[in-house]
């Protein structure tokens, strides 16, 4: 089972695109097939709400599973996760002792 990570940052999607969902379905760092890039305003919209998450966290490593204080709990998009790893704008995640992805991490950001 998945802990949700409490957040007092409000959920405030930055486009019309669902990147966090509220599937509680766990995810395999080998399920992450993708091999190309998503060119998009929906891979534009995660990677703006995670840089958002990682401002507010102060750091580059976020939960994949959060609990927002305003729409409760919700899990990163996998297809989103898959591109923006293919991109580069996410380092390779790798699967918690838990067995599933629990944490992703934005290359290049400083904290």
């Amino acid at each position: 089972m998945a802990d949700y990570q409490k957040t007092d940052l409000p959920y405030a999607p930055l486009g019309q695109y669902k990147v966090w969902v509220e599937s509680r379905n766990h995810f395999d760092a080998s399920d992450l097939k993708k091999d190309t890039a998503a060119d998009s305003d929906r891979q534009a919209q995660l990677i703006s709400e995670l840089k958002r998450l990682a401002d507010h966290l102060g750091t580059a490593t976020l939960p994949v599973f959060v609990q927002w204080p305003n729409v409760g709990r919700r899990r990163m998009d996998k297809g989103c996760v898959g591109h923006a790893v293919a991109s580069g704008a996410l380092e390779p995640p790798q699967n918690s002792a838990k067995g599933f992805v629990e944490h992703v991490a934005l290359n290049g950001w400083t904290e």
